[in-house]
């Protein structure tokens, strides 16, 4: 029976690695290929006229990434909204990924769609999916006026 020598171990070894590493490597760039440039959601499907719904839009891309064109929203204010962005270098390849979240209240109770965002990225144009949410009656109440009767004293 004839051992090994440790270097072509070791070689074997390494070899194994960097066919593991590769594979990775190609693995995780496919599944940032699949996924769609443009995303959005929201954190819930179901709230109340007293209650506020962020949606959120995920852009990732290289090279000029237009703000995202949302359409015209019917029975809701934009109460807030904030981005933050980050680049990272991958293989001498810079890839943008913008995060713009939009706090949302409505103002009429029933089903509220969220229509398609649009973004377009190095000049091609990409388009969410509308997105349904329930809303029901909230509780608050109307403001009262202040009463105008003297405060009340207590008796020893």
């Amino acid at each position: 029976m004839r051992r090994k020598s440790h270097k072509t171990a070791a070689f074997s070894i390494v070899a194994v690695l960097f066919a593991v590493l590769a594979s990775v490597s190609v693995y995780t760039a496919s599944i940032h290929a699949q996924s769609p440039p443009v995303q959005s959601e929201v954190d819930r499907t179901e709230l109340t006229t007293d209650e506020v719904l962020t949606l959120t839009v995920t852009i990732r891309g290289e090279g000029s990434i237009s703000a995202p064109l949302l359409s015209a929203l019917e029975g809701v204010n934009i109460v807030g909204r904030s981005t933050v962005s980050q680049t990272t270098l991958t293989n001498n390849q810079s890839i943008s990924e913008l995060v713009h979240e939009y706090r949302l209240r409505p103002t009429v109770d029933g089903p509220l769609t969220i229509g398609a965002v649009r973004v377009t990225i190095d000049g091609q144009t990409y388009t969410t999916d509308p997105i349904t949410v329930e809303v029901h009656p909230g509780v608050s109440r109307p403001r009262t006026a202040q009463s105008t009767a003297p405060p009340a004293t207590l008796s020893t």
